[in-house]
């Protein structure tokens, strides 16, 4: 038995049961600064702070500050709060991620 793969196949199933939301303002003036809310829920909806995978942010647009990656710790509670990001587009923004583990 390969224990590596058990061990690989077991971490990407309890990540496939988990939903991971990122929020932020819906209406921002040009330069203006905000924080975005990223949550992890678990398969019953509750927020879940058993998240193990970090978050890789790709292709944002129209929005500065955003960092290459995000972990949550368990301390977090299943919410992290990114502070400093910058609206710097006049007509849309948008946030891209992804698990690194998946």
């Amino acid at each position: 038995m390969d224990y590596k793969l058990l061990r690989e196949g077991k971490r990407v199933a309890h990540n496939l049961n988990r939903r991971v939301q990122m929020t932020i303002p819906s209406v921002l003036a040009e330069g203006e600064a905000f924080s975005l809310r990223l949550s992890v829920f678990g398969p019953d909806a509750l927020p879940c702070d058993d998240w193990h995978d970090e978050i890789l942010f790709h292709g944002s647009e129209g929005i500065e500050g955003v960092p290459r990656c995000a972990k949550l710790t368990p301390k977090d509670g299943g919410l992290l709060v990114i502070d400093g990001l910058k609206a710097v587009g006049p007509n849309f923004a948008a946030v891209r991620a992804r698990s690194k583990g998946i």
